[in-house]
C-alpha cells in the first residue's frame, strides 16, 4: 500500500495552524456541510464528542483532557496486571561509584561505613594533642608541657559538630556510559477508534503509550512520541497521515497532551476529521477507514520505508480493551529487552 505522508510538523501546535489556514472546509461543497455549526451542533446532541463539550471549544481546539481520572485508573490497573518478570525486563540503569568527586555524593553510601575516633582535647588551648604528649595521674588527663586539663572525647570538628569518617571511599555516584544511551525509540500512536467506542475504551491506544514510554524513561533510553492522522481510501491503495510529534527525545513525558492527541474524541472526532479531510483535497484521495491497528501501521510504514533510520519503533492502534493493551505492553518491552538492554 502506498503511504502519503506529511510530517513537517514540529508539534501539534504547527499542525493546528496548518489545518486551520486552510481553507478547504470553507470552499469546498462537502466539506463545507460536513463541518457547518449546525450540523456540528448536531453530532454534539449526538453525543459524537462525548459530553460536556460545546461549539466554542471544538472551534477554539481542545487544550486538556478532560478525564485525566480514567487515565491514572487505568494506568493503575494496566500495570498491576502486567507479570512482574515483564514490568521489571526493563530494568533502571544501575549507579556506579568513584572517590575521584566526580558525581552527585552519596551520604547513604559513606553511611555504610561511618565511623568516629577518640581524640585528646584541650579546652584552654581548643586543640586535639597527641597520646604521647598526655599524662594519667588519679584517673584525670592532664597535657605534660603544663599540666592543663585535657578531655578524652569523640573526634569533633572546629565549630563542634561531630567528625565522622568513612571507610568507604567511593561515595560519589554517576551513571557509567552505557551503549543504551546511544539508542533510541520512537512510538507512533494512530489516533482514532470506531464511532461506537466510548471514552474509556478510547483510551487504551494511548495508555499503552504512556506505559511504556514510563518504563523506558527510567531505563534512561531515549523515546520519541508522536499521534498519526489518517486513513486509509475505500479501496485500500492508499494511505495518507499527518504525523504529529507529541514528545521529543529530550522532552518531559506529557500525560495530557498524549491523551488529548491520542485518545480524546473530542480532539479526533473534530480536529482529527477536519485535518483528514484537508489532507483528503490536498493528496487527491477520498477518505475510506479513519485510523488504522496498530499492526497495519507498521506494515505501511515499513512497506514505504518510513523512518527506518530508528532501529527500535513500536506502532499501536485500535488497542481494544485492558487485555490487548497488557499483552501490547508486553510484548513490546519484551522486545525492548533483547534489543537495548542487553546492547
Amino acid at each position: 500500500m502506498k503511504a502519503y505522508i506529511k510530517d513537517n510538523f514540529a508539534n501539534l501546535i504547527e499542525f493546528r495552524a496548518w489545518s486551520n489556514s486552510l481553507t478547504h472546509v470553507k470552499t469546498n461543497r462537502v466539506l463545507k456541510t460536513l463541518f457547518d455549526d449546525a450540523n456540528i451542533e448536531k453530532e454534539i446532541q449526538k453525543g459524537t464528542f462525548g459530553k460536556n463539550v460545546n461549539l466554542a471549544q471544538l472551534k477554539k481546539g481542545i487544550q486538556e483532557y478532560d478525564h485525566l481520572e480514567i487515565v491514572d485508573k487505568l494506568e493503575a490497573s494496566i500495570q498491576q496486571a502486567i507479570e512482574v518478570n515483564k514490568a521489571n525486563s526493563v530494568v533502571k540503569r544501575k549507579l556506579a561509584y568513584n572517590d575521584l568527586g566526580l558525581g552527585v555524593f552519596s551520604f547513604d553510601r559513606a553511611a555504610q561505613g561511618m565511623y568516629q575516633l577518640m581524640e585528646f582535647y584541650s579546652p584552654s588551648m581548643k586543640r586535639a594533642f597527641e597520646r604521647s604528649e598526655v599524662m594519667e595521674e588519679n584517673g584525670k588527663l592532664s597535657l605534660k608541657a603544663d599540666n592543663s586539663e585535657i578531655i578524652h572525647r569523640l573526634e569533633q570538628k572546629e565549630n563542634g559538630l561531630p567528625k565522622v569518617r568513612t571507610n568507604n571511599k567511593k561515595v560519589f555516584a554517576y551513571f557509567p556510559k552505557s551503549k543504551r544511551q546511544r539508542a533510541a525509540v520512537e512510538i507512533f500512536v494512530s489516533c482514532g477508534n470506531y464511532s461506537e467506542v466510548g471514552i474509556e475504551d478510547f483510551l487504551y491506544s494511548g495508555m499503552v503509550a504512556v506505559i511504556l514510554a514510563k518504563k523506558l524513561i527510567m531505563a534512561s533510553i531515549p523515546v520519541k512520541i508522536n499521534t498519526v492522522i489518517g486513513w486509509t481510501d475505500p479501496n485500500l491503495n492508499q494511505y495518507t497521515c499527518a504525523v504529529v510529534p507529541l514528545k521529543g527525545y529530550d522532552e518531559q513525558l506529557d500525560i495530557n497532551l498524549l491523551a488529548l492527541a491520542t485518545s480524546d474524541p473530542r480532539f479526533w472526532r473534530y480536529e482529527g476529521y477536519k485535518a483528514c479531510y484537508n489532507l483528503q483535497v490536498e493528496f487527491g484521495f477520498p477518505i475510506g477507514g479513519a485510523g488504522v491497528p496498530g499492526e497495519y501501521l507498521k506494515k505501511i510504514f515499513e512497506e514505504n520505508e518510513y523512518r527506518l533510520d530508528v532501529p527500535n519503533r513500536f506502532y499501536f492502534g485500535r488497542v481494544q480493551g485492558k487485555y490487548q493493551a497488557i499483552r501490547e505492553i508486553e510484548k513490546a518491552m519484551e522486545q525492548v529487552s533483547n534489543s537495548l538492554v542487553n546492547a
